[in-house]
């Protein structure tokens, strides 16, 4: 019987891969979008850091709740088509907000309950998105593949939807939201030219809750992963504590216009798409749990710096790094978890991840709201640059020994 050479990790990644990049990154410029216009319009609601806090804690509650269901579901069905219907509720939904905002209808309210329904349907697409990779790519193409992927979809999220987010909303506040829906529908459309079908491995049984119960229960086995999904977690927390209240920070300590403040969030996904391209480069030379170790640190410190010296010269700098490492982390640790994971339960433990990982943001973000509210808008820095060590000291001991490269 002969054996199927693996192919050279810089084979062609073929037509199908490059659809579904270019389709993420679509929709990442669709979330971009969204990540500048909806602060903006909260903070045009009102003055109060713990509601605009509260608007972006609700579109990340999904990834506690609705989380684990989506990862079953992608376990279950064709993750391409899962893709696809989670694009149309995402056109839905922004058209919706279009129409709220130009007929005056929206309020906090109202942004925390579509918040919560378009993180819903992220989740769908995420974990789906993320299960299908693997099987348009062989395993030693993988860290190029996440590193093009990401790379893309960062330049969309966080270098041009951003920067076009915060300008049309200075023109007309409905203008991003209808620019959101045109994005989410061309990365449907994208998706077609994804060669298929992608049918599961398993259909299951019937008992969606013993099936996330199973995903949860494997992650919990595997040592390596478990400790990476905390140390996401951690992260996230962090993160959250100053991202929910940045656009307050940016515009009242330092004195930033409004218009460009998609613009100093662009900042930080031009660092993401320098690491995608470094990521691309390096490969299999990622597999490092010390590069691990020494971007939890750099983030830590990063974060308690702009605490102390809340100054624009020296939060652009720090942007930029925070958003270089943030990529070269999420290559490495998505790639070793596609890897580790059998096809079957891809859905179920990255949904599990994400709900320790990703789950912590809202969390943080409410948090970090009341954080500001209480002792203004510098503390929620502190605050997470100290859960940063905590992340640090976690690492040390636990990272020791791990073997990524398998």
């Amino acid at each position: 019987m002969s054996v199927r050479s693996a192919p050279h990790p810089r084979a062609a990644l073929g037509s199908s891969f490059w659809a579904y990049a270019a389709s993420n990154t679509a929709a990442g410029l669709g979330d971009g979008l969204r990540v500048a216009a909806l602060p903006l319009l909260a903070a045009s609601l009102t003055t109060s850091p713990a509601l605009v806090g509260a608007v972006a804690a609700c579109q990340s509650v999904p990834w506690l709740l609705v989380n684990p269901f989506s990862g079953a579901l992608a376990d279950r069905h064709d993750r391409r088509s899962l893709m696809q219907l989670a694009t149309v509720v995402r056109v839905t939904l922004a058209v919706t907000l279009v129409v709220m905002v130009g007929l005056r209808l929206a309020d906090i309210a109202w942004l925390c309950v579509l918040g919560f329904l378009l993180g819903s349907a992220d989740t769908l697409g995420s974990n789906s998105a993320s299960g299908l990779l693997p099987r348009l790519v062989r395993g030693p193409q993988l860290e190029r593949a996440n590193a093009i992927s990401q790379g893309g979809y960062a330049t969309g999220e966080n270098l041009l939807g951003p920067a076009l987010g915060a300008l049309l909303f200075t023109v007309a506040r409905e203008l991003p939201f209808g620019a959101d829906a045109a994005s989410f529908a061309l990365a449907g459309l994208l998706l077609l030219a994804v060669a298929g079908p992608f049918p599961p491995d398993s259909r299951g049984d019937g008992r969606i809750m013993a099936e996330v119960a199973h995903g949860a229960g494997w992650l919990w086995a595997h040592r390596p992963l478990r400790l990476l999904a905390v140390l996401v977690g951690l992260q996230n927390l962090a993160f959250g504590m100053v991202l929910s209240t940045f656009v307050l920070f940016v515009l009242e300590v330092l004195r930033v216009p409004r218009v460009l403040y998609g613009v100093l969030l662009a900042v930080m996904a031009a660092g993401g798409l320098l690491g995608s391209l470094f990521a691309y480069r390096a490969g299999a030379r990622l597999r490092r749990p010390a590069l691990l170790r020494a971007i939890l640190a750099v983030n830590g410190l990063g974060l308690l710096a702009i605490w102390g010296l809340p100054r624009i010269w020296l939060v652009i700098p720090v942007l930029l790094l925070l958003g270089f490492l943030g990529t070269l982390w999420d290559v490495t640790v998505v790639s070793y978890r596609q890897r580790e994971t059998p096809d079957a339960l891809l859905g179920r433990v990255t949904s599990t991840f994400r709900v320790v990982g990703i789950g912590a943001y809202p969390v943080g973000a409410a948090l970090g709201g009341v954080l500001a509210e209480a002792a203004g808008l510098r503390f929620p820095f502190l605050a997470a640059g100290l859960v940063m060590g905590v992340a640090v000291w976690l690492s040390v001991p636990g990272l020791a020994g791990v073997e990524l490269n398998r």
